[in-house]
């Protein structure tokens, strides 16, 4: 049977943004059963791991932090990265259709007032963290292109080399 070229199965991440550690364990119980789950205090703390560690398949993000709020690190989080790349779901008690909008004109893929029901939020990651595989996925694909047509550009211009001088012996 030949080798496959995917890599083999590993559960996805998920980083949680949220200063309530009540709110971090009942997210992280409706969860953990598929997803590895990280929890942050801290906006900062978040950045901080996004910049050294590999970055997860999904951030979930509280809008409302003491220091850096979720929304100022979904900002961020665009800047480097696209939606596809690092799906985010943002977090709040406040769902007023302006958090809604402010939060999608920020970059958030989809939103989630609290207190939300677990099928509800496993649902909407499961969504989510299916859109950061297919995007993996998608980029392996194109890396693996890249390399293909470079064999074949350089192969052609052998070829042609080959043929250019057999042509005029």
């Amino acid at each position: 049977m030949p080798a496959s070229s995917e890599p083999p199965p590993r559960i996805p991440s998920i980083w949680i943004l949220e200063d309530s550690k009540l709110q971090v364990e009942t997210s992280r119980s409706a969860l953990a059963a598929l997803y590895d789950v990280r929890g942050f205090a801290s906006g900062a703390a978040m950045l901080e791991a996004l910049s050294r560690d590999p970055p997860p398949d999904l951030l979930m993000l509280d809008w409302h932090l003491p220091d850096v709020s979720g929304l100022e690190v979904c900002r961020f989080v665009r800047s480097t990265m696209n939606l596809a790349e690092l799906p985010i779901l943002m977090l709040t008690a406040t769902g007023t259709s302006e958090y809604v909008l402010e939060a999608m004109a920020a970059g958030a893929n989809d939103f989630v007032k609290k207190p939300f029901s677990e099928a509800e939020l496993a649902a909407r990651v499961a969504a989510l963290v299916q859109i950061s595989f297919l995007h993996s996925k998608l980029a392996r694909l194109e890396r693996s292109l890249r390399v293909e047509a470079e064999f074949r550009e350089r192969f052609m211009g052998m070829l042609a080399h080959d043929l250019r001088q057999a042509a005029s012996r």
